[in-house]
């Protein structure tokens, strides 16, 4: 997993760098805690779970997911 190039992929499903650089590590724990829940990624993002989680919600309140499936599938 070392290897994905997380960032890159991000940069090209949002537009916003700070988005961009938030999600990425999003995406790296999403497929470390092979899991959906905000908890167990929350618990595999860096620095404190609580912290990671508030870093995880404010993140999705600035992202619409359908935007982003959108930009998969075009």
């Amino acid at each position: 997993m070392k290897h994905i190039p997380f960032y890159r992929i991000a940069k090209l499903l949002f537009d916003e760098p700070a988005v961009v650089k938030g999600m990425a590590e999003v995406l790296r724990a999403v497929l470390q805690a092979r899991s959906a829940r905000w908890t167990e990624i929350a618990a595999k993002m860096r620095g404190s779970e609580a912290a990671a989680y508030k870093r995880l919600q404010r993140l999705m309140e600035r992202v619409d997911p359908r935007e982003v499936l959108l930009r998969l599938f075009a």
